[in-house]
């Protein structure tokens, strides 16, 4: 991998690890499952491992 693809990775893991706690926000104030699936784009099964 060449630093230009290792820059690139990185900032998509820092962009889902940001979308992550927006969810575990969207959870702890009670927003349903569907709702935050369909605002952060992540699966139900990603949301359940960040409960």
């Amino acid at each position: 991998m060449d630093r230009a693809s290792e820059i690139g990775y990185a900032r998509r893991e820092e962009k889902k690890e940001g979308i992550r706690e927006v969810a575990k926000q969207m959870i702890k104030k009670g927003i349903d499952i569907e709702t935050i699936c369909e605002i952060t784009k992540l699966t139900k099964q990603e949301i359940e491992k960040i409960k």
